[in-house]
């Protein structure tokens, strides 16, 4: 049987809810959680991705997004100043195509790479002494005229699969802040 409860106690309870009480309480929560769910999100992106600069972690934010009637948490990444434009690749996948060449050229000689795997030159066509070849398994490729060592690997296209890190993180979030937000909500509909 419910807790009965004075008709001065049922205004006040409205009283608080309808001046705004209780979005404040579900404000705060979502803060706390929004800062959880960035967190988070920054330790999936540093352990399931290839992190080089740290650019993809730095951007990630957790915020409350509060319109009247409404408080809800938004998880984002690559937005904001720091603009990284393959946040959502790594996010939901994507498959890379060539827009100014026939192939995709990727630097597969140990010269082209710093330790971290970052490419030290733009392309193939910024070196000289490249010549096209196929391997015996009919890979197209770019060697070196001299060496015959082969630089670049050429692509029609690459597919980049999806390593979600936000939307885990989200669900974590989400799975430990429901019973908070149905408690909250529990002390002012249940009479």
């Amino acid at each position: 049987m419910p807790n009965k409860i004075t008709l001065t106690e049922l205004s006040e309870r409205l009283k608080n809810t309808s001046s705004g009480q209780l979005l404040r309480e579900l404000h705060t929560i979502a803060l706390d959680y929004a800062a959880k769910g960035e967190t988070f999100a920054k330790g999936y992106a540093s352990t399931r991705l290839n992190v080089r600069s740290g650019r993809l972690v730095a951007s990630i934010a957790g915020r409350v997004v509060k319109r009247k009637g409404y408080v809800g948490l938004k998880l984002s990444a690559g937005g904001g100043g720091d603009d990284v434009k393959y946040a959502a690749t790594h996010e939901y996948g994507a498959t890379i195509r060539p827009v100014n060449a026939k192939y995709l050229a990727i630097p597969i000689h140990p010269s082209l790479k710093t330790a971290a795997g970052v490419g030290k030159v733009p392309g193939p066509r910024d070196i000289g002494g490249l010549a096209f070849a196929q391997s015996l398994k009919g890979q197209p490729l770019l060697v070196h005229q001299k060496t015959g060592a082969a630089w670049f690997l050429l692509r029609q296209q690459v597919k980049i699969p999806a390593r979600p890190y936000l939307a885990p993180a989200m669900e974590l979030v989400e799975a430990k802040m429901i019973p908070e937000v149905s408690q909250v909500l529990r002390g002012v509909v249940t009479l």
